[in-house]
């Protein structure tokens, strides 16, 4: 909790600085502006790339003004635009002193603003043994901010109306989310929002070495609460989302994320790792214990998965998606604005704005749709997201709807 807190401290920096400035300038001026990329800094396991939307010098603005009555023709004016920097240099020292402070093995950064990547940064080792450096494409198992990218995914069958966030889930699907209650209680909504009175048992936790029926674990994964009154955090509840899926679409849980997010937007991630092209790019994981996981080796690919039978997803969505944090902040990007990034259609702006809505108050946050609400991140800031802490990785992907800032940071320790 503690790097959670101060990695999050640190990459606001560079956002709440270019949400001030940025805006402005661009409310002040109706100059072209132009998009430039820096070259990344070579250092020994540092790489940098600053993208920065800046006026430049020469581009100037024609403006049309009539001074006095007795005026028959316009006076064309020429302004120079002053250039807006972010303050990447006080960025980067601040995520360098977090590296060394933590003993972080390799991080990648992303930083958004108004729909744009405008900085990426990258320290540390992927794979330390062989002497691989982080870098843009190195791909990371993100942990539970998977369940925002599973949630983003079955939104978009809300938005096709396919399901509704209302829709019964027992009755829609067969899988007996209403085992301890009266039938048709559990909702869509509940799942989402961790309020389906679900739990994470030893049965669930043993998973993915042991194939238990969903509908076996449904019956001893109960706490009692009666949906929609309490907050209880569930992996199983969110890793379900996958069955769902599946018994609504008829097609694999993976192979849905893949057809439906990741192929019409161009990217190179999945949740099983046979699904992704570039698998030498996965970067190793450095559990606290000294134990070294890789998951481009490990055996839970899409054959695996596919063993436990259609309809029977319940551990992948909540944690297993692999991804870069560039791609990663698309999402980010989709969620603090319209839906879109970079001109493709993510999700509806009705159900970006059911992801952010508030369905019930926590301790520590308020819940959106597997979006956690803080307000005592970032001072004077509602910031929107989600963490996701395993096997010595610790993640997060945090924005601010209010400006479209936020930012993505992704380690394997």
């Amino acid at each position: 909790y503690k790097k959670t807190a101060a990695l999050t401290a640190a990459l606001t920096l560079l956002s709440a600085c270019t949400s001030e400035s940025v805006p402005a300038m661009q409310a002040q001026h109706s100059g072209t502006l132009l998009t430039t990329t820096a070259a990344p800094v070579a250092a020994e396991s540092v790489s940098v790339t600053t993208t920065t939307t800046v006026a430049a010098s020469s581009v100037t603005t024609t403006t049309e003004a009539v001074t006095t009555a007795e005026t028959t023709a316009a006076t064309l004016q020429t302004t120079e635009l002053p250039a807006f920097q972010p303050d990447t240099e006080r960025f980067s020292s601040s995520l360098a002193e977090i590296y060394d402070e933590y003993g972080i093995i390799g991080m990648s950064v992303a930083v958004f603003d108004n729909g744009e990547i405008i900085h990426t940064e990258n320290l540390g080792y992927a794979d330390r043994e062989q002497g691989i450096l982080c870098d843009d494409n190195t791909r990371y198992r993100i942990a539970s901010i998977s369940k925002v990218i599973s949630t983003i995914g079955i939104m978009k069958m809300v938005d096709k109306g396919d399901i509704s966030l209302d829709t019964k889930l027992t009755e829609a699907t067969g899988i007996e989310y209403d085992w301890a209650y009266s039938d048709g209680t559990v909702e869509l909504k509940h799942l989402l929002t961790h309020t389906a009175g679900l739990i994470d048992t030893w049965r669930f936790e043993n998973e993915p070495n042991m194939k238990y029926s969903i509908n076996r674990l449904m019956a001893n994964s109960h706490s009692g609460a009666e949906p929609g009154t309490f907050f209880n955090y569930s992996n199983f509840g969110s890793g379900s989302i996958g069955a769902v899926i599946e018994r609504i679409t008829g097609e694999y849980f993976h192979d849905y994320m893949d057809s439906a997010l990741f192929t019409p937007l161009g990217m190179d991630a999945g949740y099983v790792i046979d699904l992704i092209d570039d698998k030498e790019s996965t970067a190793n994981l450095y559990d606290y214990d000294g134990e070294i996981l890789k998951p481009k080796e490990w055996g839970r690919d899409s054959v695996y998965y596919e063993s436990f039978g259609l309809g029977n997803s319940y551990y992948a969505a909540q944690c297993e998606l692999i991804i870069t944090a560039s791609d990663l902040a698309q999402f980010g990007i989709a969620l603090a604005g319209d839906g879109t990034a970079y001109g493709k259609k993510v999700l509806s702006p009705e159900s970006v704005a059911a992801m952010n809505e508030n369905y019930i108050s926590t301790e520590n946050f308020d819940m959106g749709l597997n979006i956690r609400i803080y307000n005592d991140i970032v001072e004077g800031r509602t910031i929107y997201g989600h963490p996701g802490n395993a096997l010595g990785c610790i993640n997060g992907i945090f924005y601010d709807p209010t400006d479209g800032t936020g930012v993505v940071f992704l380690t394997n320790r």
